[in-house]
């Protein structure tokens, strides 16, 4: 139960959302955030409604997405340390590229 409730507060924390807003307009999508945590990821990964190569591309970056959230409020929690959205931003750009890059090596950082 504890799991559950925060699992839905790294989707629908105020502090957070902003992320997930940063995360829309990167891919180039607009959508509304579900309730439910299994409804928030289907609705994140049939976004543009795809290939299947895409929809498991948007499932690798929502994992990343809800990892660096989940990451950083437990920083918050134990350390004085606050990044801000932006740097969290980063954070699951790089982390996406290097999950993506373990499995594809011919992918190039530009």
């Amino acid at each position: 139960m504890i799991w559950k409730k925060r699992c839905a507060s790294v989707l629908h924390c105020h502090q957070f959302n902003i992320v997930w807003h940063l995360i829309r307009n990167w891919i180039g999508v607009i959508s509304v955030d579900p309730p439910g945590l299994a409804d928030h990821l289907i609705q994140f990964t049939q976004l543009c409604g795809s290939s299947k190569v895409f929809q498991s591309l948007l499932q690798l970056i929502w994992f990343t997405v809800v990892w660096i959230i989940w990451k950083e409020r437990t920083n918050r929690i134990f350390k004085p340390k606050v990044d801000h959205m932006h740097i969290l931003l980063d954070k699951i750009k790089l982390l996406s590229f290097e999950w993506l890059k373990a499995e594809n090596v011919i992918l190039t950082f530009n």
